[in-house]
């Protein structure tokens, strides 16, 4: 593998030395918006949707033999971590063509191209063309899951299997919208395994958040 950094979608940054069979990659801690993006939203609050500086958390990561990537535009201009088919017609002028379903972050605004702002508030005061959708995907989205899919099988090649950290941050307390309700206090590392359907169950430790 090389590094590489492609200006304004991705960065790639393989081992130094001793590496191992680790895989990380930052999907929402992008903070290029590209030019095209003709939003309408505040832009500190549009900006609430990154993940910021999380790719300099594990920044020292290759040192340790590690591969680290991410993306440097924003998960709001298109988010990588949504199926392609996760698209809410309502914001598209024209006939999509493409596969279509309906999921619980796309019915919210904040499917593969989001709709809205973390305010709740429409961030184009217009539709976007079938040609600007399709620009993200092939420029971006899909930029980014192939340059995720070779890491991924050359570390494989390398070591007969992988594991693969998709790194993000979430707020220190949780809030109304959250789950366990509001005002609850946080790990400060959660090891997520989607439910016990992404990796095998001796990957995740669970330790309760610390008090105080």
């Amino acid at each position: 593998m090389h590094d590489i950094d492609r200006t304004g979608i991705l960065f790639l940054k393989t081992p130094v030395s001793n590496s191992v069979p680790l895989v990380l990659d930052s999907p929402h801690s992008g903070t290029t918006y590209p030019d095209d993006f003709d939003h309408v939203s505040d832009f500190t609050v549009l900006r609430r949707a990154e993940d910021t500086y999380v790719h300099e958390l594990y920044d020292c990561a290759p040192r340790y033999g590690a591969v680290l990537m991410g993306a440097h535009f924003p998960r709001s201009y298109i988010d990588v971590n949504r199926s392609l088919e996760e698209i809410d017609l309502s914001m598209i002028d024209g006939n999509w063509e493409g596969p279509v379903v309906s999921s619980e972050k796309a019915d919210a605004g904040i499917g593969l191209i989001w709709r809205v702002n973390q305010n709740n508030e429409n961030l184009y005061d217009r539709k976007l063309s079938i040609e600007e959708v399709r620009h993200r995907i092939l420029t971006y989205w899909q930029a980014y899951h192939e340059t995720l899919k070779n890491s991924l099988e050359e570390t494989h090649t390398r070591f007969g299997k992988y594991v693969h950290i998709n790194c993000h941050s979430m707020p220190e307390i949780s809030n109304e919208s959250s789950k366990e309700g509001p005002g609850v206090r946080r790990a400060e590392f959660v090891l997520g395994d989607r439910h016990g359907t992404t990796c095998d169950p001796d990957l995740v430790i669970e330790r309760p958040p610390k008090e105080g």
